[in-house]
């Protein structure tokens, strides 16, 4: 199966509307999901995880592409 979709919507209006709707698609056909809130958290917390992990990754591969293009500073004479 290959998921398809994930909507998730609150509405913060008179009435406290929560939907959380994910859809797969597969060889034999489609499936969708009603979640509840406690399973949309769990969602997003794993996005979450995973987008500070890719930035972190990508502030890693930026310093180092700094450091590998910087010439080092000579040495200054006398200097401990």
């Amino acid at each position: 199966m290959k998921l398809k979709s994930v909507h998730i919507h609150r509405h913060w209006g008179n009435t406290r509307q929560f939907s959380c709707k994910v859809d797969f698609e597969g060889l034999h056909g489609d499936v969708s999901l009603n979640l509840n809130e406690d399973m949309a958290q769990r969602i997003l917390e794993v996005c979450a995880d995973l987008v500070v992990e890719a930035g972190q990754e990508t502030a890693r591969e930026m310093v180092a592409t700094v450091i590998e293009s910087t010439t080092p500073l000579p040495a200054i004479e006398g200097a401990a």
